[in-house]
């Protein structure tokens, strides 16, 4: 916001402060359509659901599901490479700087959270008001037990 504020104030009458601030809201309002909503285990897939996507992790292809702690996120938390951060959840692809990975993030809330890594290697973490109950969940579904 104090590099709009400065762009407006030494720019005259340009027009480039008025199309970065709507090029920067706009990617805002696109990301704001991804915010998670809740999520769902069907018979075969955990789907998130997000205002205007709906990403699913088949049950087949996870290789591990665990429960995160509050601080191996706190390594995550500032950095969305792009996302949102806090407004209404938080949604995209943040890095963590002390393991240099990157994964994807479907969180309603920043506590509670589920690491899961597909066949693929892709990592996702979500949110769950009851982890362990979401995790049990999801091994009866598939009949094994994840690391």
């Amino acid at each position: 916001m104090a590099g709009l504020a400065y762009l407006y104030s030494n720019s005259g009458a340009s027009y480039l402060p008025a199309w970065v601030t709507v090029i920067i809201l706009a990617l805002l309002m696109l990301a704001a359509l991804s915010i998670p909503r809740f999520i769902n285990i069907s018979a075969n897939t955990i789907e998130i659901h997000c205002l205007m996507e709906l990403t699913t992790i088949p049950l087949d292809e996870i290789i591990s599901i665990r429960r995160m702690e509050q601080k191996e996120m706190k390594w995550s938390a500032p950095i969305p490479l792009l996302g949102i951060y806090g407004i209404f959840g938080y949604y995209g692809y943040y890095i963590n700087l002390k393991q240099f990975k990157i994964f994807k993030v479907y969180c309603r809330q920043w506590n509670n959270f589920i690491m899961i890594e597909n066949i693929y290697e892709d990592n996702f973490v979500i949110s769950a008001d009851d982890p362990d109950l979401f995790i049990e969940e999801v091994q009866k579904r598939t009949n094994s037990t994840f690391s």
